[in-house]
Formats: C-alpha cells, sequence, structure tokens
C-alpha cells in the first residue's frame, strides 16, 4: 500500500537532503579563487595580469588546467576540490594503494580525470534542461509574462543574453534582434541552441564567458536578456554591474528569476532550504533561496525597476498541489533602465 501523496514528497524531501550533505561535503564553498580578467571586446583576449604564486597544490592544478578555459565555472572548480579533498569520502573514492613516480603527476592525472566526468555531467546537465524544463516553458502564465517581457526588444536591436541555456528565449525576440549574442559558460548548450536558432531565424553568435565577466565592449548593447540565470552566478552583485557596464544608455534589462520562497509559503520554502544542497550539486550552482530583487534595484536604482513577485499559479501552498518544477515557483519578473 502506497503513502498519501504528500507524505511521500515530504519524505523524499528528508532522504534529499541526507543524500546531499553527504555529495557535497567535498564540493564545500568558498571554493578555489576565481581568475579574474576583464575584457572590452568580443574579440579580445584573456588578460595576461600577473597571477600570485599559487599557495597550495590545489591552486596549481587549477592555474595548470583551469585558468586555460574562457569560462570558469562553479562546477569546474568544485570537480578541482574533489580531486584534492582529503575527507573520507574522497580518499575512499580516489584511493590507490601504491603511487609510481611523481605524486604532482598522480594528482594532475586525477584531476584531469574528474575535469572528463565533468564533461559528462555538463552533457547530462544540457540534455535534461533542453528536454526536462519544457513543461515549464509551455506553461501558460509562463508564456504570458515573456511574450510580455520580451516584447520589449525593437526591430533591429543588438540583444546579448546571458545563460541562454537550449536558446527557449529566442522564440519569443530572436526573429527582432539584429544580432544577438548568447553567454553561455557551459558548451555542451551549443547544439541545442543552435537548433533553436535556426528554428527561429535568430542572427546568433555564441560568445564564450560568463556574467561575471562579459566579453563586450562598453555601452554596447541595446538590450540585456537574463531567465533563471542570476541563480547560479558566483556572484550577483558583478554579474549585473557587468550587464550595466555593456548596456547602453536608456538600454534594457530584461530579466525573469525564481526566488525564494515568500515568507508566508513555509512549506514551500522548508523544501527550498533542505533540497539547496544537492541543487547546488546536480543543477550547475542553482541557488533555489536567493533574492534578486534588492541587488537589482541595487545596481539600477530603485526608481529604474520595474518587476513584480509572484508564485506561478500552479503551485499550491503545499503537496499534494506541488507540480514537477514547484521549487522555482516563486519569480520576480520584470525590466530594469540603464539611465
Amino acid at each position: 500500500m502506497f503513502i498519501a501523496t504528500g507524505t511521500s514528497r515530504i519524505i523524499l524531501i528528508l532522504l534529499w537532503t541526507i543524500a546531499s550533505s553527504v555529495l557535497v561535503s567535498c564540493y564545500r564553498l568558498p571554493l578555489l579563487p576565481n581568475n579574474t580578467h576583464k575584457r572590452s571586446t568580443v574579440s579580445s583576449s584573456i588578460s595576461n595580469s600577473k597571477q600570485e604564486p599559487p599557495k597550495s597544490f590545489g591552486q596549481q592544478i587549477e592555474n595548470d588546467l583551469l585558468l586555460s578555459s574562457t569560462a570558469t565555472t562553479t562546477r569546474r572548480r568544485a570537480l578541482m576540490n574533489g580531486a584534492t579533498c582529503t575527507c573520507a569520502f574522497c580518499s575512499a573514492l580516489f584511493y590507490t594503494p601504491q603511487v609510481h613516480g611523481d605524486d604532482e603527476i598522480w594528482m594532475l592525472d586525477k584531476a584531469e580525470e574528474r575535469l572528463a566526468q565533468e564533461k559528462t555531467m555538463e552533457a547530462r546537465f544540457a540534455r535534461v534542461m533542453a528536454g526536462g524544463m519544457k513543461d515549464y516553458e509551455g506553461w501558460d502564465q509562463v508564456r504570458k509574462f515573456k511574450t510580455n517581457i520580451f516584447s520589449k526588444v525593437k526591430k533591429g536591436d543588438t540583444v546579448l543574453e546571458i545563460g541562454v541555456g537550449s536558446g527557449p528565449n529566442l522564440d519569443y525576440y530572436g526573429h527582432k534582434a539584429k544580432q544577438v549574442l548568447a553567454v553561455e559558460p557551459n558548451r555542451m548548450f551549443d547544439e541545442y541552441v543552435y537548433s533553436a536558432a535556426v528554428r527561429s531565424n535568430t542572427p546568433l553568435k555564441i560568445v564564450p564567458g560568463r556574467a561575471e565577466e562579459i566579453p563586450v565592449a562598453d555601452n554596447s548593447v541595446d538590450v540585456v536578456v537574463g531567465t533563471m540565470v542570476l541563480c547560479s552566478v558566483n556572484d550577483v552583485i558583478e554579474s549585473l554591474q557587468e550587464v550595466h557596464r555593456i548596456l547602453k544608455p536608456g538600454g534594457l534589462y530584461l530579466f525573469t528569476e525564481h526566488t525564494k520562497a515568500p515568507d508566508d509559503w513555509q512549506l514551500l520554502g522548508l523544501a527550498q532550504t533542505v533540497t539547496e544542497p544537492l541543487q547546488l550539486k546536480l543543477a550547475e550552482g542553482c541557488h533555489l533561496r536567493r533574492n534578486p530583487k534588492p541587488k537589482i534595484e541595487q545596481v539600477f536604482g530603485t526608481a529604474n525597476v520595474k518587476a513584480s513577485s509572484f508564485v506561478l499559479d500552479n503551485t499550491g501552498k503545499a503537496p499534494p498541489n506541488w507540480p514537477p518544477h514547484f521549487l522555482l515557483a516563486p519569480h520576480y519578473v520584470g525590466y530594469a533602465t540603464k539611465v
């Protein structure tokens, strides 16, 4: 005999939390430091500014194997921490009875193995997002607010979308744009977004990078689009400052973000809290409990932000009235103007 649906979901959430506490123990934050460098144009290269000597072998691995990438992600740095972790879990996972030759070479080999594993995980995440979010994208309320917000893209605009993913937003505005610059750190999305561009007749150019370091000149784009992306960036303020920097005066930042549950949605808030550790691990650093509203207002000015907060109307305050993506139901949707 099956347990009632609501009880089953609560039990699954608790089991999920226990499992996640083990899984994320060797991916703990803060991670190894970022390699920060600014780019002034799309064609500019990574800055050759002098780096401080690494203070640990883990940092040396990052310098040798990761900083050559134009888009160092949270997941990639987490994998590097795991490769050199000394906790019981990682020690058992990577135990080798006898290490031959130079220990550092052996550790580099292990790090390369983890990076190969990461590519598999990134490919899986891209595949899941491309297919697994179709019910969300197809929900009438979602289609309605996206149609409304993307109507602000005018014919001939230059648009940059951060975290473009598989390109579901291109159907709304891509055909109107003069050019769409797509910034996405996960290269495994490329085939999906190119397919979306062909389908929507979008003049697309993929720009390797990340939200904190957008490789575009100051005051160069008319519109920046970001949907469900501030949840997973490393630094929300820095990302928003980059958005503000590249927008032309009068340019628009169009956003739809999932957020922490409202205070009076206590059970949904609890579900977000207990599942966030595993969400961070499986969804490329996605935070369920972030609230981007005050930071958007801080960067653009409260008077220049027009947005609303709500919970999707297909989501109830408690199970069994929770759809598949109930953890993402709280939203903050609107636009900000650069003055």
